[in-house]
C-alpha cells in the first residue's frame, strides 16, 4: 500500500461509502474490509498508513483487532481512529498516535483528524529524535541511564535473533517491560543479559501504568548484581531440563511464606520441568532459582531423576535421519535454516495447555512461549508453544493456531512449513477443529493425528473416530482429565505417518 492508504472497517455500509467518497476526494488511497479477521489480514498483509475501526465488527471484534496489530512489531506504528458509541480503555492505546472518533461524526472531522494522524505518522522527528544502536556498542544498561540522565519519555524497542521486547520509559524512569509474554522486571532483567541486538528509542507519550517500582538506577544494579549471582551459583541449580515434583500441597502450607513459594507450588504441578517453571513464574529468573534451592533443601520439591538421553524412542537414529531428508524434499530451503512446524489445532487454550503440560516427560521436548501477537487477543494461543529436538537432528517446533472462525486465511500463511498436525477436540461436536483442518489441506496434504478430551476421551477409538467423522485409519488418542494421555503415543504416530507419506 501507498502511504496515503487507509484501511476503513466499519459495521455501518452508509458510513464506509460516505467517508470513501470523502477521503478519496482528498487524495487518500481507500481500502475497505467487511469484517475484523479480513481487516487483519490485510492489515498484516499490505500494511496500511492509517486503520480506521469500528468496536463492533462481526468475526472478530475491533478492540481485537487494534490489539493484535498494536502487538505485532511489523504493524505497530499503524495509527488508529477507534470508531465507537462510548470511550473504551484499551490496552496499548497510544495518546499520542490514536485516537477515539465517537458517534455522531461528521465527515469533515473524520478528514481533518485522519490528516494529523498521518502527519504525525510521517514526522517523527516532530516529536523527538528516533535514538537507535546495536547493543555491542552500547549495552542495555547504558541506554537506560542515558535515557534516565536526560528524562527522556517514549518506548525503547530491541530485538535479538528472533526476540524482540519493548521497554517504557517515562521521565527517564522505567516503567514496564515486555518481551514475549513476560513483563516488568523479570523481561527487564532477561534484557539486560543480551550483548548483541539492535535498539530504537522512539519519543512517544507513554500512558500504560507503572509496573515497575524501583528507580531507574537502582533497577539496573538490581539486575546487574542478579545476573552476577545467577553466574556465580549456576552449578548448584537443578538443570533446566531436569523435572521437578512438590512433596506438599500448596493448601498444606503455612501462612505468610513469601508469594513466590506459593506461585512455585501452584505451577509445578502444570510445568514441572525447571526451565518451564521458571518461565511461567512471574519474578526474575534469578529470584525463582534461588527459591528452587531453598524448597528442595526444606524437602517441599524434589528433583526427579534425569532426564533420559536424546535418543527416547520417539525415532531411532535410522527414522530421524530418513525423517529429517523427508522434510528437506518437502520444504525448498530445508532444516537448516528453519526448524518444521508441527500445527496444533484447538478450540480453547485449556486444551492446548493441558496436552502441552502432557508433553512434558518426553525428553527434548520444551515447552515455551514465542507468540506471533503480544497476546492471544484473538481469544486463544496462537504461536509457539513447545519445541522438540529429535535424533538424526531434527527440530520440530510445536505451533498453535486457534480453530476460530473466518481465520484460515491467516493461519494458512504460517503452515508453509508445516510438516503435520495435532488436533484437540473439546468433544466429538468441535466442528471448527474439523473446518480448518479442511481449510489447510485445501493447500497441501497434511498427516494428522487427533486427540479428544472431555466425556468423549472415555470411548473406544473406535466410537471416537466415528463421533468425529474420521476415517479408520487416522490415529485417535484420548485426553483423560488430569491432562493424561500417551504424548510419546501421539508424536510416533504423527512420524509414522510423515514416514509413510510418498515423498
Amino acid at each position: 500500500m501507498s502511504r496515503n492508504t487507509i484501511l476503513l472497517v466499519l459495521k455501518d455500509k452508509s458510513e464506509t461509502d460516505s467517508l470513501s467518497g470523502g477521503l478519496k476526494a482528498a487524495g487518500f488511497e481507500i481500502q475497505s474490509a467487511a469484517d475484523g479477521a479480513e481487516a487483519l489480514e490485510k492489515a498484516i498483509v499490505e500494511g496500511p498508513s492509517l486503520i480506521i475501526s469500528d468496536t463492533e465488527l462481526p468475526s472478530l471484534d475491533g478492540e481485537r483487532l487494534f490489539r493484535i496489530v498494536r502487538g505485532n512489531l511489523s504493524t505497530s506504528r499503524i495509527p488508529f481512529i477507534i470508531v465507537t458509541d462510548k470511550v473504551l480503555e484499551l490496552k496499548g492505546f497510544m495518546s499520542g498516535l490514536d485516537i477515539f472518533l465517537t458517534r455522531p461524526f461528521d465527515p469533515e472531522e473524520v478528514l481533518l483528524i485522519a490528516s494529523r494522524a498521518l502527519m504525525r505518522k510521517e514526522s517523527p522527528a516532530a516529536e523527538g529524535k528516533v535514538i537507535n544502536g546495536d547493543l555491542m556498542h552500547m549495552p542495555l544498561a547504558d541506554i537506560l541511564q542515558f535515557l534516565n540522565m536526560n528524562r527522556k519519555e517514549g518506548e525503547l524497542r530491541v530485538s535479538s535473533k528472533d526476540l524482540s521486547a519493548t521497554v517504557y520509559i517515562k521521565n527517564g524512569e522505567v516503567y514496564n517491560a515486555t518481551l514475549e509474554s513476560i513483563e516488568r522486571e523479570k523481561a527487564l532483567f532477561r534484557l539486560l543479559e543480551w550483548r548483541s541486538g539492535y535498539f530504537e528509542f522512539t519519543p512517544a507519550l507513554v500512558t500504560s501504568p507503572k509496573k515497575i517500582r524501583p528507580g531507574t538506577s537502582h533497577l539496573i544494579m538490581e539486575g546487574v548484581r542478579q545476573m552476577d549471582e545467577m553466574r556465580r551459583r549456576r552449578a548448584e541449580f537443578p538443570d533446566k531440563k531436569s523435572l521437578l515434583k512438590a512433596k506438599a500441597a500448596a493448601t498444606s502450607l503455612p501462612k505468610g511464606l513469601q508469594p513466590l513459594v506459593y506461585e512455585i507450588i501452584q505451577n509445578v504441578r502444570t510445568h514441572p520441568r525447571v526451565e518451564d517453571l521458571v518461565d511461567r513464574c512471574t519474578h526474575p529468573d534469578y529470584e525463582v532459582y534461588a527459591m528452587l534451592m531453598s524448597m528442595i533443601s526444606r524437602s517441599i520439591i524434589e528433583v526427579e531423576k534425569a532426564p533420559l538421553p536424546l535418543y527416547h524412542g520417539l525415532l531411532g537414529e535410522d527414522d530421524g535421519i530418513n525423517l529429517m531428508e523427508r522434510l528437506r524434499e518437502r520444504f525448498a530451503w530445508g532444516l537448516q535454516q528453519e526448524a518444521s512446524r508441527i500445527m496444533l489445532l484447538s478450540e480453547t487454550s485449556r486444551l492446548v495447555d493441558s496436552f502441552v503440560a502432557a508433553c512434558a516427560s518426553i525428553p527434548a521436548f520444551a515447552r515455551r512461549h514465542m507468540a506471533f501477537f503480544s497476546e492471544a487477543s484473538i481469544g486463544e494461543e496462537f504461536g509457539e508453544v513447545a519445541s522438540l529436538r529429535l535424533d538424526g537432528g531434527v527440530d520440530l517446533v510445536v505451533f498453535s493456531v486457534p480453530a476460530v472462525r473466518n481465520m484460515g486465511p491467516l493461519i494458512a500463511s504460517f503452515s508453509l512449513n508445516a510438516a503435520g498436525m495435532i488436533l484437540l477436540y473439546g468433544g466429538p461436536d468441535s466442528r471448527e477443529v474439523l473446518k480448518t483442518r479442511e481449510g489447510l489441506m485445501e493447500r497441501k496434504r497434511l498427516p494428522s493425528v487427533h486427540v479428544v478430551a472431555g466425556e468423549a476421551a472415555k470411548w473406544t477409538p473406535e466410537e471416537m473416530k466415528k463421533a468425529a467423522g474420521l476415517k479408520a485409519d487416522e490415529p485417535v488418542f484420548p485426553l483423560l482429565p488430569g491432562g493424561k494421555t500417551d504424548a510419546a503415543g501421539v508424536f510416533k504416530a504423527l512420524f509414522s505417518s510423515i514416514l509413510r507419506e510418498a515423498p
